[in-house]
């Protein structure tokens, strides 16, 4: 799993009630509806490892340059959106 790539995951229940509130709401404009925490994708299995029981051992870790090198893919490294509204 890529250790040099932060991103924010958000449950999807989450997602959906944010959406409802927002709607309820009758808002309008562009709302970033994100988790509160920023981790690595290889910290995020750790979690869900440790979680569920699963052999961590399992997971290794990688860069997104090596992990993404076959695709060429370039970019950012940290996806990380503010919840301010």
């Amino acid at each position: 799993m890529v250790t040099d790539h932060v991103m924010t995951p958000t449950f999807i229940d989450d997602i959906a009630n944010a959406l409802d509130i927002l709607i309820r709401l009758e808002q309008k404009g562009i709302f970033n509806v994100v988790g509160s925490q920023a981790v690595t994708p290889y910290d995020g299995a750790m979690k869900i490892a440790r979680e569920f029981g699963f052999d961590e051992a399992l997971i290794s870790q990688t860069t997104r340059r090596e992990y993404f090198c076959r695709q060429g893919a370039t970019g950012p490294f940290v996806f990380i959106l503010k919840m301010l509204k």
